[in-house]
Order: structure tokens, then C-alpha cells, then sequence
């Protein structure tokens, strides 16, 4: 994660495979040290990447489950640096219009065959 900040913009043409593993990471992570150090390294490739380098996609809109799974790791660890990374986290990705939001979590259920909401104990969040 420290090489983020050295990169500079050299950073930029990785930045939408190294979101995409960072997420993947978040999803499976099990156990508390996995998920910090993946939280600590998307906060730093946020920081340090232009917002192009994502291909003017926000990380919602690739990532549909993405904020339900930052609240999920919000409420997993309540106190410490992982929530307080969390919350910067979500500080950088920028607010989220709340019917934009019901398309894009509709979107995700609908690719995932209807099996369960992928942000569960998230939807009230975005009425």
C-alpha cells in the first residue's frame, strides 16, 4: 500500500484491476487483519489515483455491493483503525443519490440470479 503513494500517476493505468482485487479481497476477507490491510490499500489507491484512472465509472457503479459490504465491515468492527478506515473510505468515494443507488443495488441482484440481496441490513440505509 505504500507504493501507492510513490507512484504518482504511473498508478493510474492499474487502478481499475487493483480496485477490482482490493474489492474481491474486502468480499472473502476472513479474518480482521486481512480486511484492515485491505481497507488501509483502498483507502491509499483512492487517495492517490486520479478519479479517470477509473475509467469515469464510480466504484459503485462497478461494484454495486461495495457499500453494503463497507457498512457490513463497519458494524463488524465498531471501534478501532479498520472503522475509522471505512469511513474515510467512503469520504473519498463521494456520496451516493439514493435512486441511483436502488438501480444499482437492483442491477446487482438481477445479475446474481435474484439469490439474496447482496447488501442485507443495508436497505433501509438508503431510504
Amino acid at each position: 500500500a505504500e507504493l501507492l503513494a510513490t507512484t504518482g500517476r504511473l498508478l493510474d493505468a492499474y487502478a481499475p484491476e487493483l480496485l477490482d482485487m482490493l474489492i474481491r479481497v474486502l468480499h472473502s476477507a476472513s479474518s480482521p487483519l486481512s480486511t484492515h490491510a485491505a481497507m488501509q490499500a483502498l483507502e491509499r489507491l483512492l487517495s492517490f489515483a486520479s478519479p479517470s484512472a477509473f475509467d469515469n465509472r464510480s466504484a459503485y457503479e462497478r461494484h454495486p455491493s461495495l457499500l453494503g459490504t463497507l457498512l457490513a465491515i463497519f458494524a463488524t468492527h465498531p471501534a478501532g483503525e479498520t472503522s475509522a478506515s471505512v469511513v474515510r473510505v467512503l469520504g473519498l468515494l463521494g456520496a451516493l443519490e439514493p435512486l441511483r443507488y436502488r438501480s444499482l443495488i437492483t442491477r446487482a441482484v438481477g445479475m446474481s440470479g435474484g439469490g439474496g440481496a447482496p447488501t442485507a441490513g443495508v436497505a433501509g440505509a438508503a431510504a
